[in-house]
């Protein structure tokens, strides 16, 4: 359908092991199993497959323990952490989720816990209305509910109803986010119907309802904090790089307290190295600092510090050449100090980018005297 092969029945891949290349073609395995739409079951084993973490020396990790279960939790001791791994919104036929959020909640308060991690990455959706109980124990509980105690983690097959939650998690609480992007958008297209194809026969499954958090949100998805993406050697050794992330967490000072400090400092070469070398940084990899500079950025234009405020929105512009409004925001800031030129190239560009920009618009017509 894509066009990557021109034979359905035969899919060459080329390899490469041991510095060696070879061409393996594959024979179609028969339709996919859909037995949880909602729970992503691609990672689980099947009969006479060959699996890369056959050979593996470290035990099965959490994610892959129990992925058919739809919601479970574990203590683990060494860690004075509780994983609990979220497959589905939905109810189970012997525990609700609100009764499951309730035990979970009261296993958490009789126990010595520093932390929680909610996984959340085959979690494909479900019930949306279904999230609240577990929304409302995790605001609930201040034991938990703090920066550094409580963690969500995200991967490519959490949408629909788990971004929702997700939303919620990051409207509501302390969560930090650790793992891939999530699969879903802030804003999307949900409610999913199953239409049978009249002439093929194909089932095919079509979204009915669009949910709206904030039409200003364009993101294409929820980011997470802490990057920690599953290589292959990761998968083949049964190594969980995003439980491991979560587990050695330790807060750092973000990128704006970092810039504002080396500002301070009258040192914008040692502003520009701090930037450099936190974007550097694979954690970081996903981290979107647009808004976070730009306010720093105002902070310093107001305390009419603006040498400093300009370097801010420099940098910011240059981490997203994209954004209008970063151009924008720059031109105000050389508007200011009264670098008439330098704002009208600051503001054609936030024009170039986006021509509703009201505030350019205006900003050029008192610049250019009309």
């Amino acid at each position: 359908a894509l066009g990557l092969i021109d034979d359905m029945e035969s899919a060459p891949f080329l390899v490469e092991s041991g510095g060696k290349q070879r061409v393996a073609k594959l024979k179609p395995g028969g339709p996919a199993e859909l037995m949880a739409p909602d729970t992503d079951a691609s990672w689980l084993p099947r009969p006479n497959w060959v699996d890369a973490r056959d050979g593996a020396q470290r035990p099965v990790p959490l994610w892959l323990k129990d992925p058919r279960n739809k919601f479970w939790f574990e203590y683990l001791p060494e860690a004075r952490a509780v994983y609990v791994q979220f497959n589905q919104v939905g109810n189970k036929e012997d525990e609700t989720v609100e009764a499951f959020a309730a035990r979970l909640f009261a296993f958490v308060e009789a126990r010595p816990v520093e932390r929680l991690v909610l996984d959340l990455r085959l979690n494909r959706g479900g019930n949306g209305g279904l999230n609240r109980p577990l929304l409302l124990s995790v605001i609930r509980s201040p034991k938990v509910d703090q920066k550094g105690r409580l963690f969500a983690i995200l991967g490519r097959s959490t949408w629909s109803a788990a971004q929702m939650l997700v939303n919620e998690l990051e409207r509501y609480t302390s969560t930090i986010f650790v793992g891939e992007p999530s699969g879903g958008k802030v804003n999307s297209y949900g409610d999913s119907h199953r239409i049978t194809l009249p002439n093929s026969g194909i089932t095919v499954r079509v979204s009915t309802l669009w949910w709206q958090q904030d039409e200003r949100d364009r993101r294409q998805w929820t980011a997470p904090h802490v990057a920690a993406e599953l290589t292959f050697q990761d998968y083949r050794t049964n190594n969980d790089p995003a439980l491991n992330a979560a587990l050695s967490y330790v807060p750092k000072r973000s990128l704006a307290e970092l810039l504002k400090e080396a500002l301070s400092a009258n040192d914008p070469k040692l502003a520009a190295e701090r930037n450099r070398q936190w974007r550097a940084d694979p954690v970081n990899a996903y981290v979107d600092t647009e808004g976070e500079l730009n306010g720093l950025g105002y902070e310093l234009l107001a305390a009419r510090r603006l040498d400093q405020a300009i370097e801010v929105f420099k940098l910011n512009a240059a981490a997203y050449p994209q954004s209008a409004n970063a151009y924008d925001s720059l031109g105000e800031a050389y508007r200011t100090r009264g670098d008439k030129e330098a704002a009208i190239r600051s503001y054609e560009k936030a024009l170039e980018l986006n021509p509703n920009q009201r505030s350019a618009v205006e900003a050029l017509k008192e610049l250019r005297g009309r």
